[in-house]
């Protein structure tokens, strides 16, 4: 798999202006509130910027980085034959997944996705064990799923795929294995200082 048959859709706001429509959205939106406490000055720090360094860092690869989807964009990007790998990056609560324009139930979610798509999708989303094993059920033919059991970290994440896509740009590695080889490394490079 090549860089460019990957895919990185953003739920999560990536400008100014959609910061503050999802702040003025309370009942569409928990993300930005919940994680920059409403300040602007948080959002530059906390989500901007590691977005806009990530897709500095990834866009020469080949990669395409996607940002404002929504339900119907995320049909969109898997219904593209080029795209083989989709990694989205999102929020959930309350059984929800919240994508650009709204918090979209996970029934509805599951249900939207395509079942002519069978690559790889890879939730960037916190709590995504149930979502996860919804799809599976309901989508037996997609791919790899990989998702997350506890909460995601926005910054470490993106920091982990830059260098994911960066990979594969130099190595020509797969992205499913080049995944499990660059996590398994960073656990046994981890270090205890516990007393």
């Amino acid at each position: 798999m090549a860089p460019s048959e990957v895919f990185v859709g953003f739920c999560t706001p990536t400008s100014c202006e959609q910061f503050r429509g999802h702040l003025r959205g309370r009942a569409t939106h928990h993300y930005a509130r919940m994680v920059t406490e409403g300040r602007e000055a948080f959002f530059h720090e906390v989500l901007l910027k590691p977005y806009e360094q990530f897709a500095r860092a990834v866009t020469p690869t080949g990669a395409r980085v996607i940002p404002e989807v929504t339900l119907a964009g995320l049909q969109s990007i898997l219904a593209d034959p080029a795209c083989r790998c989709l990694i989205l990056v999102a929020h959930s609560h309350d059984d929800c997944v919240e994508m650009s324009d709204r918090l979209v139930p996970m029934t509805e979610f599951v249900a939207a996705i395509p079942h002519r798509y069978t690559g790889i999708l890879d939730l960037s989303v916190c709590d995504a064990s149930e979502l996860a094993s919804a799809l599976r059920a309901a989508h037996p033919g997609l791919g790899p799923i990989k998702f997350s059991r506890s909460k995601v970290r926005y910054d470490v994440w993106l920091l982990f795929y830059s260098i994911l896509i960066r990979t594969m740009a130099e190595t020509h590695a797969d992205y499913w294995d080049l995944q499990a080889s660059i996590t398994r490394r960073i656990a046994e490079d981890a270090g205890d200082l516990a007393p």
